[in-house]
């Protein structure tokens, strides 16, 4: 893979990273904003170093937005530890979770006949990292497929460990799937993943699909939407460069589909109006919510019950409120990530 197109960026979620950003927090001084990063860097691993930054900036913190905000993250951080333990979890499988290429495959131990398809982004999350995510979902009654790719392509030119090219990676997905006699297939890409988990999931049999913050058109004539990736997007392989409603326009409207989207982003709200007034998606808009639609979710306590809508196959999404959750409101401004 030429290196021009190798994504990198030090808030990817890998162990070496992790350990990077883990030293950094032990350090005697750090700033308030330091911190803070540092925080919700941590918070997005679900690693215990998170809990004592917290702490302390909330109790030592002059600016009453950071005390709000490393409140709010310790309550979410809370929240986090009642269904994951980073120090608990298999040293060998957090390895293949922290991989930034090929797959994980997580069967139940009760044979499932559903399977929910996880296209990760290109920081190799859900925003939350990949072994959280897993066992927040290990609730549901499906089996998961964390699909991985590090390229600025984001699955359209294949993904290294899974496809040569990017209809490859739905053959696979469709290969995986009869190996282990799923019989339904579901599937959610968040930010950067999400083209190309919409268009797998509209080229494939497919269930249902779940998507957050995400582009749903590649069409040349509408790069404007996000001309700091148009000179990646040129190069990708022109049958994907296409407007996803298109598709859409064409699609069963018994599967079900839903996008959830932060009103504060301009590019994100453009994609959703893309895709708005047809039967066969439905849009959610997030008011005062950014990118992270992920993690503005989580604290309105909304994520898992969409996961919940999607593999069960109904159409009662959860609905965000006209206002975010408080812990969500606090963290207005931050970073995001993506």
């Amino acid at each position: 893979m030429p290196s021009d197109i190798t994504f990198d960026s030090p808030q990817q979620h890998t162990l070496a990273l992790l350990e990077l950003a883990l030293k950094d927090a032990a350090a005697e001084r750090l700033s308030v904003r330091k911190a803070l990063d540092l925080s919700i860097l941590l918070h997005s691993h679900g690693h215990p170093a998170a809990g004592p930054l917290d702490a302390q900036l909330k109790e030592n913190a002059p600016d009453p937005k950071a005390r709000a905000a490393a409140a709010a993250l310790e309550s979410s951080y809370r929240k986090i530890r009642t269904f994951f333990r980073f120090e608990k979890t298999n040293p060998v499988l957090m390895e293949k979770f922290y991989r930034t290429d090929g797959y994980l495959y997580l069967g139940k131990d009760k044979p499932s006949k559903r399977l929910l398809v996880i296209f990760t982004s290109i920081f190799n999350n859900l925003y939350f990292s990949n072994a959280m995510i897993a066992a927040m979902l290990s609730k549901l009654d499906c089996d998961l497929l964390f699909l991985k790719d590090s390229s600025r392509y984001a699955y359209l030119q294949g993904a290294s460990g899974i496809a040569g090219d990017f209809t490859g990676i739905g053959d696979r997905i469709q290969d995986i799937a009869r190996k282990n006699g799923i019989k339904k297939i579901f599937v959610t890409g968040f930010s950067s993943a999400g083209f190309a988990a919409l268009l797998t999931a509209l080229r494939i049999p497919c269930a249902g699909y779940l998507g957050f913050s995400q582009s749903t058109d590649r069409h040349p004539d509408t790069m404007a939407h996000n001309p700091n990736r148009a000179d990646i997007f040129g190069q990708a392989d022109p049958r994907w460069k296409i407007n996803l409603r298109t598709l859409l326009e064409k699609a069963d409207p018994a599967v079900p589909r839903a996008l959830y989207y932060g009103e504060l982003n301009q590019t994100d709200v453009a994609y959703a109006r893309n895709v708005e007034g047809l039967s066969t998606i439905r849009t959610f808009a997030m008011p005062n919510i950014g990118h992270n639609t992920i993690r503005a979710l989580f604290a309105m306590d909304m994520l898992l019950p969409a996961f919940e809508t999607l593999v069960n196959e109904r159409t009662d999404w959860p609905v965000p409120g006209s206002t975010p959750a408080p812990q969500e409101q606090a963290l207005l401004g931050l970073r995001e990530g993506a």
